[in-house]
């Protein structure tokens, strides 16, 4: 197994902080499009894109 310098854990670990923080925008902009959708929806309809999220 090779070892890593410094500096690629470093690049590796800044890499993985980038797709962290692409991640959390993902789910941030996930609950919007859930909060939006269930005001859009009657208390009686069932929510479509929370039950797609859910099968996932």
């Amino acid at each position: 197994m090779e070892a890593l310098n410094d500096n690629e854990v470093k690049a590796f670990h800044d890499d993985l902080e980038k797709y962290y923080e692409q991640i959390e925008s993902i789910n941030q902009k996930g609950e919007l499009l859930l909060q939006s959708s269930a005001i859009n929806l009657n208390d009686d309809n069932e929510n479509r894109i929370e039950h797609l999220l859910e099968t996932i």
